[in-house]
């Protein structure tokens, strides 16, 4: 028996009755149900690209050291960088898509662009430092992490304690960040993660100094100097990663499109409002690490 043109009566009165509740849902009632969707998504995307991070670095922390155990701090950061990159390309086919696909508002796929670039640096940084407060023994840790410390050694409040000199120093990494991105595009996930993987260590060893400190002051003044320096770290951070961002933009641009092209002067806009923003975010981070931080090494 043919029962394809059999009339249901149920189903219609269901279409009927989700068609009524959709013409008289308010417009305003539907972007709110539609924006906290898109909440939830952005939200369970995150925690498991941070997951995803931190098993990618755990696993090549174990690699590096059973294979180079002397200097197995640096090599992991060439085994992370490597198992990044498929996270790097599907970030920016994302924000490809979203623009110029789905045609997202452009701030909004950058701004989420720049949010999972930033939970990638806090996922390495977390497990770095981790690795440091609960898996090593002190005298090992000055010889997986030769190459971390010493560049911890040459942090600019060390060197200079002049506001001119720490700016020209953030703006000098800043610009590497910058033509990094616009050469090598994803290769900029080995500075993002070199940076991320030095700040690890540093936290690592000074939690672990601040659990074996007996004195109530030292400790609240760690805690202090901890909260606001992670801070000014987290705002800096985003003014380098908008930089690479910026230089990867430029740098499909100039291979996809023509100079005097509509496309191109579009995504040249961008670039520069990213790269306005970025330096605006970088010297309110600079002047915030010389009236925070800046105190704190002082004679």
């Amino acid at each position: 028996m043919n029962t394809f043109f059999i009339h249901n009566p149920h189903k219609a009165e269901n279409t009927t009755r989700a068609d009524t509740m959709q013409k008289l849902m308010p417009k305003r009632v539907e972007k709110t149900f539609q924006g906290s969707k898109d909440t939830d998504t952005l939200t369970r995307r995150s925690l498991s690209l941070f997951t995803g991070t931190v098993l990618r670095t755990l696993i090549a922390c174990i690699l590096s050291f059973l294979l180079f155990p002397v200097q197995s701090g640096i090599i992991s950061v060439f085994f992370l960088s490597f198992a990044l990159i498929p996270s790097m390309d599907h970030i920016l086919e994302k924000n490809k898509s979203d623009v110029w696909q789905k045609k997202i508002p452009s701030l909004r796929a950058n701004i989420e662009m720049a949010a999972a670039l930033i939970v990638i640096f806090l996922a390495v940084l977390a497990s770095y430092a981790a690795i440091v407060m609960f898996t090593l023994k002190s005298d090992q840790i000055g010889i997986v992490f030769f190459s971390h410390i010493h560049d911890t050694m040459t942090h600019t409040h060390l060197v200079t304690k002049d506001f001119a000199a720490i700016l020209k120093n953030r703006y000098t990494i800043f610009v590497v960040f910058f033509l990094v991105s616009l050469v090598y595009r994803v290769g900029f996930v080995f500075v993002l993660t070199w940076l991320a993987s030095v700040w690890g260590v540093i936290y690592g060893m000074y939690f672990r100094l601040g659990f074996t400190l007996d004195q109530p002051s030292l400790k609240h003044h760690m805690i202090v100097i901890t909260v606001s320096g992670f801070f000014v770290l987290l705002i800096r951070t985003l003014a380098l990663i908008t930089s690479g961002m910026s230089g990867i933009f430029l740098s499909k641009a100039l291979g996809k499109y023509k100079f005097a092209s509509s496309e191109f002067k579009q995504v040249l806009r961008a670039v520069l409002l990213i790269l306005l923003v970025s330096l605006v975010l970088l010297f309110a981070a600079v002047c915030l690490e010389f009236k925070i931080l800046n105190p704190a090494f002082g004679d």
